[in-house]
């Protein structure tokens, strides 16, 4: 569109690392110096994924009028790009940027202390800018979300061979016997080889859920079985009741191809007192020459 409708107004360039390009970005800029300051020419630069903190256009900056900075997923070349490119060390102070102006808020606080990245509130403001990373071989990583929290106090894990045991029951002992007897029947191919899906564990302050319920594919007793006492109960059974207890039921025999867990049982898991948390965001280094070691 641009050579169309603007040929006689303007030049129109495409420089970068891509083969559509009409030239590399150390020709592309030589051949801007001289499109502007020798040609006096009016020019439409577009910049594909290449120019980044190592390019300099020097005395051209005083020529631009008006840039776009379309990235604003990653700290770094957000910020580096067109923005970088363009500003500093020159006079030319009446140009207009179109660019992430939350991102860029963010880095000039980086500038001036590159230990904030440790800031939590720094990082989580950031991160809900949509900006997905520090650089390109580093990304934000949510691992709290802001809200209601059930923490998990206690965890316990019996075989179908020990919830035959007197011990199994004794376990279980804030579950009446009818509930007792129903968890066992839950066992049975009877139960296990129709359709259980809604079944209602009908015992006040507990919750189940049951892997006969669940098609293989979304499995919520398999995809929570690994819990832990820094899982959220809320995420492995349901936030809207107060439930003390949960039960996840993998009631399949071992060896039926259901079974994806290789255990026949239960997991029992206690609640804790429903809290509120803020939302927490990590960095995660993907670079090969990170050492874990290093702080």
């Amino acid at each position: 569109m641009l050579h169309e409708r603007y040929k006689k107004e303007c030049t129109t360039i495409l420089i970068g690392s891509d083969a559509a390009c009409d030239f590399s970005i150390n020709e592309g800029i030589k051949e801007l110096s001289d499109l502007i300051l020798k040609r006096g020419q009016r020019v439409v630069l577009i910049i594909v994924q290449a120019l980044t903190a190592g390019k300099d256009l020097g005395i051209l900056k005083e020529k631009v009028r008006f840039g776009i900075e379309p990235r604003d997923k990653q700290l770094a070349n957000g910020a580096q790009g067109i923005t970088g490119r363009f500003c500093g060390y020159h006079n030319n102070r009446n140009f207009k940027l179109m660019a992430s102006i939350g991102l860029l808020q963010h880095y000039a606080q980086f500038e001036q202390d590159w230990e904030i990245f440790a800031d939590e509130d720094w990082r989580n403001n950031l991160f809900n800018h949509n900006v997905k990373g520090l650089s390109t071989h580093t990304k934000f990583v949510k691992t709290q979300t802001e809200g209601s929290f059930i923490p998990v106090k206690h965890i316990d894990t019996l075989s179908y061979e020990q919830l035959l045991t007197e011990e199994g029951r004794d376990t279980l002992s804030f579950i009446d016997n009818d509930a007792y007897h129903r968890l066992l029947d839950y066992f049975e191919s009877h139960f296990y080889d129709v359709s259980t899906k809604g079944t209602r564990f009908k015992q006040k302050g507990v919750t189940v859920r049951i892997a006969s319920a669940y098609n293989a594919t979304s499995n919520r007793v398999y995809r929570n079985w690994n819990c832990t006492l820094e899982s959220d109960f809320g995420n492995i059974f349901f936030k809207k009741n107060p439930y003390q207890y949960g039960i996840l039921i993998s009631n399949y025999p071992v060896g039926d191809e259901r079974n994806t867990l290789g255990f026949t049982g239960i997991k029992i898991i206690q609640s804790g007192k429903k809290e509120w948390r803020n939302q927490e965001t990590s960095v995660q280094n993907n670079s090969m020459y990170w050492n874990n070691d290093v702080a």
